[in-house]
C-alpha cells in the first residue's frame, strides 16, 4: 500500500497544502527579476532616444512640429514673395475651379497638349482669353519671381502629427499658377515672342524654388513636379532659332541655382520631426496602463526609428551617385535591422523609399537642361552644334555636370539635323503608353533633342480636379 504521509515533509497526504515559502520567494524573485530586466531595457531604450536627440538638437535640427514650423524660416521681408504667390494663386483657383469641362490646356477635362510652336493650335484663343481675363494674377507671378521667389507658407507644417498632413491650400495653389504659368509660355511661343515665353518659363522655375526650403515631403513632392513643367516647356522651346544668347544665359543661371539635394535633406528632416511628434502624441493619447503595456511590447521602437533616419538623412550630405547607392543599401537592409516589435517603426519606413528617386529625376532633368541651354548658346554663337560636350568649358559652363545616378557623363550625339542629349540611366520606369527613343534607346522623359521629339508633358492637362490627388515626381505621367 502507498505510504499515508508525505515522505519529504512526513505530514499526512490528506492534511491541506501550503506553499513552501521557498516557493512563494521563488516567484517574488522571478518577478523582480523581470521588473529589473524590463527597467534595464526600456532606461536602455529612453538613454538611445535621448542621445540620438541631442544629437539632432546639436546640429540645429529640429524634433517635434513646434520646432520645425521655427525651423522652417522665413525670407527677409524685401525678399519674401509668399503673399505675392498667394495673392494669384487664390484669384486661379476661382478660375480654375470654373474650366473642368472646358478644352483650356492644364486646366480643362478635354484639353489635349498644346503643339510646339509654329504648329496649328486650335485653343490658341481660348488661352489668351483666360490669359487677358486674368492679367492680374499673371502680373502678381511675374511680379513674386522677379523679387526671387522666396517664400514661407505657414500651412506647409501642422501643428498635430496624428491629424496627418493636410497640404495648405496656398501651397496647391502653386500648382495651379505652375500650370497659368506654362500656359503663358505656350501662348507667348505661338504668337512669335520666344523671349517672353523664356521669360513664362524662368517664372516657373522661380515659382518651383519658392518651395525648396519646405520641410515635408508632400511640399518637396510639388515642388518637383511644377519644375517637371518647366523642364518640358525648355525641352520645346529651348532650341528656337528666334531666341538670343543672352535670354539663353538668363535662363541657364536659373538653372544653376536649382539643386534638388537640399530639399531631399529638408524634407527627412522634416519628416524625423513630425515622425516623433506621432510617438509622443499616440502615447500621450492612451490610458497610462495601456501606454505603459504599448511601451514594454514595443521597445526601442522609437530608438530604432531615429537611428535609421539618421543613417538615412546622412546619405544626403555625399555626392548624388554615393548617395544612391548607400539609400539603396540602407533600405534594402530595413527588414533585418527593424524588430517586429516596432510597429510605428514598420508602418513609417516605406514611405522612406520615396525620398530618392522623385528627387533624383528631377535632379537629372535639371542638370539635362542646363547642358542643352548651354549648347543652344554656343550654337548661336558657333553656327553649329558642339562636337562635345567639353567644348562648352569654361565659356557656356564652368564644368558639365554628370549623369547624378551612376557619376556618368551624359551621353551626347551630334546629328545632321541637330543634337540628342540624354541620361544613360535606366533606372526610373517609362509610361505605358511611350517607348524608349528609337533613335538613343534613352528614357523620352531623359532626352534633350534638336529638332525636338514629341513632346512629354510633366502633367496631363486634365488635373483641374485633381488637386488633392498623390503628387507625381515630375516626370510625364497620365494622372499626377
Amino acid at each position: 500500500m502507498p505510504s499515508s504521509t508525505n515522505w519529504a515533509t512526513g505530514e499526512p497526504w490528506d492534511r491541506p497544502r501550503r506553499w513552501p515559502w521557498r516557493v512563494l520567494w521563488g516567484g517574488a524573485l522571478l518577478v523582480a527579476l523581470l521588473a529589473i530586466i524590463i527597467a534595464v531595457l526600456s532606461f536602455r531604450g529612453q538613454g538611445e532616444r535621448a542621445r540620438r536627440l541631442e544629437e539632432i538638437r546639436a546640429r540645429g535640427e529640429p524634433t517635434n512640429l513646434a520646432e520645425l514650423a521655427a525651423w522652417y524660416k522665413a525670407p527677409p521681408p524685401d525678399e519674401d514673395a509668399t503673399k505675392l504667390w498667394d495673392q494669384a494663386g487664390q484669384i486661379l483657383e476661382v478660375a480654375a475651379g470654373k474650366l473642368t469641362s472646358s478644352k483650356l490646356p492644364y486646366f480643362g477635362s478635354g484639353g489635349v497638349v498644346p503643339p510646339p510652336p509654329g504648329q496649328p493650335w486650335e485653343e490658341l484663343e481660348l488661352a489668351r482669353q483666360f490669359l487677358d481675363d486674368h492679367a492680374d494674377a499673371m502680373q502678381l507671378l511675374h511680379r513674386a519671381a522677379d523679387l526671387g521667389g522666396r517664400a514661407r507658407f505657414p500651412g506647409v507644417v501642422p501643428t498635430k502629427a496624428m491629424a496627418g498632413v493636410t497640404p495648405d491650400r496656398s501651397v496647391m495653389n502653386m500648382r495651379i499658377s505652375a500650370r497659368a504659368v506654362a500656359l503663358e509660355a505656350n501662348a507667348r511661343a505661338h504668337a512669335g515672342d520666344p523671349q517672353g515665353a523664356l521669360e513664362s518659363i524662368r517664372a516657373g522655375l522661380v515659382l518651383s524654388q519658392a518651395l525648396a526650403d519646405a520641410p515635408l515631403l508632400v511640399a518637396q513632392l510639388l515642388r518637383v513636379a511644377t519644375h517637371g513643367m518647366m523642364i518640358s516647356e525648355i525641352k520645346s522651346m529651348a532650341g528656337s532659332k528666334d531666341l538670343k544668347g543672352d535670354d539663353l544665359a538668363a535662363l541657364q543661371s536659373t538653372l544653376e541655382k536649382i539643386d534638388f539635394a537640399e530639399g531631399r535633406r529638408r524634407a527627412l528632416v522634416g519628416e524625423r520631426a513630425f515622425a516623433l511628434t506621432m510617438f509622443d502624441e499616440f502615447n500621450a493619447s492612451m490610458p497610462r496602463p495601456l501606454s505603459a503595456a504599448k511601451n514594454l511590447l514595443t521597445q526601442g521602437d522609437d530608438a530604432s526609428y531615429l537611428a535609421i533616419m539618421s543613417d538615412l538623412i546622412a546619405t544626403c550630405d555625399k555626392p548624388w551617385p554615393i548617395t544612391v547607392s548607400d539609400t539603396d543599401a540602407l533600405t534594402a537592409s530595413w527588414g533585418s535591422r527593424v524588430s517586429r516589435r516596432h510597429v510605428m517603426t514598420k508602418l513609417l519606413l516605406p514611405a522612406m523609399k520615396a525620398y530618392m528617386d522623385p528627387f533624383l529625376r528631377a535632379e537629372t532633368s535639371n542638370r539635362l537642361a542646363l547642358i542643352a541651354v548651354a549648347v543652344e548658346r554656343y550654337r548661336r554663337q558657333k553656327g553649329h552644334s558642339p562636337a562635345e560636350l567639353a567644348a562648352l568649358v569654361p565659356e557656356f559652363l564652368k564644368q558639365v555636370p554628370d549623369d547624378p545616378t551612376s557619376g556618368e557623363p551624359f551621353r551626347y550625339v551630334v546629328t545632321d539635323e541637330g543634337y540628342a542629349l540624354y541620361s544613360p540611366t535606366q533606372r526610373f520606369p517609362i509610361g505605358s503608353d511611350q517607348a524608349l527613343d528609337a533613335q538613343t534607346g534613352a528614357n523620352p522623359s531623359l532626352l534633350f533633342a534638336w529638332p525636338p521629339r514629341p513632346i512629354e508633358r510633366a502633367e496631363s492637362p486634365n488635373t483641374a480636379d485633381e488637386d488633392q490627388a498623390p503628387l507625381g515626381d515630375g516626370a510625364p505621367q497620365d494622372e499626377p
